[in-house]
């Protein structure tokens, strides 16, 4: 759509240098001093001050000598003193170097494969389009179009269906050696042979042109001297560069142009020589473009979304966070869709096991895994690792990965061998003070680790066996001495002596054993003739206990 109006400028460019050589073929035909060119017999200085047909020799207009034979091909070659000069390439008639067959028009230079198209309802860039592209025309309007340089005429051209229909003007054609402009360049048989010092008026004081001469020199015309002729293309830069009288034709200037992101609508305008670009849009005249920012919108107006953050795109998450898509963090960051924040965030709390379970670039981070830890017992500082997934430990520690304990040892010492803060533990299970081995102190071990009432020196009796049958005592061994005394020991024997009945000594006979009942009788009594036996009335019930 931009591209079309740089095919307009083109042909104006032609028609404003065959305005300029219709100029100079003015002045060759009227220049020699008269108001007609000369006819047989009347004085010349040139084939030009001659009427049409005529020659000039020896300063007299006469006729022709004979023609070149065979004739010439009249549309690639001329007759020149009795030789057919070839003038242009059958192949490339209008020297655009693009060939017959593949140039829509071999008489117009500016019509060509890859040529700008021009919003000027001419097929510019022969694709078999026309104003492809362009905006479209209002319908009924109509505006000026070609040129008058040389043998061209301006013309008009209307919009029928929202597309210019073609300009009506006279449009160039090949260059022919008849001291015209046939080609509408500026320039007057320059294709042709020509005698040294002829000379033709060139170009045309309008637009980007300025009027010069051509003079042949060494047989041909080596361009416009002292003057600029029409451009080859018209350009989008505010000038007439085909001084066809006309500014920027073809680009279609001021036409309403859409809106691009949050760059609203605004009318085209030039961005370059062949360029054209919304007013509104990055880099034109109300420039309403902003720096991209992550929100889904197209702040920069380039037709693309949050395109500097890679929104979409396939990303890994941090840590154990698995696979995601870059989305937007806030308007200037983006994240892993998995990352923590995100909207698939995939994260656990995090475990104390080398791993990033919360996805927030850190490990085991809440734990202290490196930190020193302190000596405990044996056990020599070291570095805090995990234990498990929830708990840590200290490197030289019970279990640790340089576990340093040994098992406890019953020494009598503050020695901590097993490190874990006591000494001797498990060696005074029942906390009597007494333990299994001789190395606190204590006249003997402890015989019965599990009962704190059976340790050496006991005093007390129990009338419940303890449990360790081990005991050299038994489970009624409560003083450690490997023998069971009796709390109850000895009963009551009543004696009649022939005058009195009275007890006489306590005996171990009928003894109870530990934990059995027993009687016990306080004093004697008669209980026949001479007969004595412990008072019935008086029996205390006891549980044996023993030691």
């Amino acid at each position: 759509m931009l591209a079309q109006e740089g095919k307009t400028n083109m042909r104006k460019k032609e028609l404003a240098r065959a305005v300029g050589m219709s100029l100079l073929t003015i002045l060759f035909v009227y220049g020699c001093g008269g108001d007609s060119k000369g006819g047989i017999g009347e004085f010349c200085e040139a084939n030009r001050d001659c009427k049409s047909g005529l020659e000039c020799r020896d300063n007299s207009c006469s006729e022709p000598l004979i023609t070149c034979d065979p004739p010439c091909n009249a549309d690639v070659e001329f007759c020149y003193e009795l030789e057919c000069v070839v003038i242009a390439d059958p192949n490339d008639k209008d020297g655009d170097l693009s060939q017959v067959g593949d140039d829509c028009d071999d008489f117009d230079r500016t019509i060509h494969p890859g040529s700008y198209e021009y919003c000027d309802g001419i097929d510019n860039n022969c694709d078999d389009q026309t104003d492809e592209n362009c905006h479209p025309c209002t319908n009924g309007e109509d505006r000026p179009c070609g040129s008058d340089l040389g043998e061209c005429s301006d013309g008009t051209q209307t919009c029928t269906a929202g597309q210019w229909e073609p300009c009506t003007a006279t449009e160039p054609i090949q260059e022919k050696c008849d001291g015209l402009d046939n080609d509408c360049d500026g320039l007057v048989d320059e294709i042709c042979p020509c005698q040294d010092g002829e000379e033709f008026p060139c170009g045309v004081d309008q637009g980007e042109c300025v009027a010069g001469s051509q003079v042949c020199t060494e047989g041909g015309w080596p361009g416009c001297m002292n003057g600029e002729v029409p451009a080859d293309y018209e350009t989008c830069d505010g000038l007439d560069n085909d001084c066809d009288g006309l500014t920027d034709e073809g680009f279609q200037l001021g036409v309403e142009c859409a809106s691009r992101g949050e760059c609203g609508p605004g009318v085209l305008e030039c961005a370059g020589d062949l360029e054209l670009i919304c007013s509104t849009w990055p880099g034109a005249s109300q420039d309403q473009s902003a720096l991209e920012l992550c929100d889904g919108l197209d702040n920069d107006c380039d037709d693309g979304t949050d395109e500097d953050f890679a929104v979409g795109d396939t990303c890994q998450g941090v840590g154990e966070c698995g696979p995601g898509s870059i989305e937007c963090a806030d308007q200037n960051t983006a994240r892993c869709s998995s990352d923590l924040g995100g909207s698939q965030y995939a994260g656990v709390d995090e475990l104390c096991d080398g791993l990033d379970n919360d996805c927030d670039d850190e490990t085991d981070e809440g734990f202290d895994i490196g930190e020193s830890c302190a000596q405990i017992g044996i056990c020599s500082e070291g570095l805090v690792e995990c234990a498990d997934l929830i708990s840590t430990r200290c490197s030289t520690h019970p279990g640790g990965s340089q576990d340093q304990s040994q098992t406890e040892v019953c020494d009598g010492a503050t020695t901590d061998e097993n490190c874990n803060g006591e000494a001797d533990e498990g060696f005074d299970v029942d906390e009597d003070g007494y333990y299994t081995c001789l190395s606190h102190g204590n006249v003997e071990e402890d015989c019965c680790d599990n009962e704190p009432a059976a340790f050496p020196g006991q005093e007390n009796y129990s009338s419940t066996a303890h449990s360790c049958p081990s005991t050299l005592g038994g489970v009624w061994d409560f003083n450690c001495d490997g023998a069971v005394e009796y709390l109850f020991s000895q009963l009551l024997v009543c004696q009649h002596d022939g005058l009195s009945c009275h007890a006489v000594a306590w005996g171990t006979a009928g003894l109870a054993q530990c934990g059995q009942p027993v009687i016990i009788w306080t004093d004697c009594c008669y209980s026949g003739p001479s007969t004595c036996d412990p008072c019935s009335a008086y029996p205390e019930v006891y549980t044996q206990a023993c030691r």
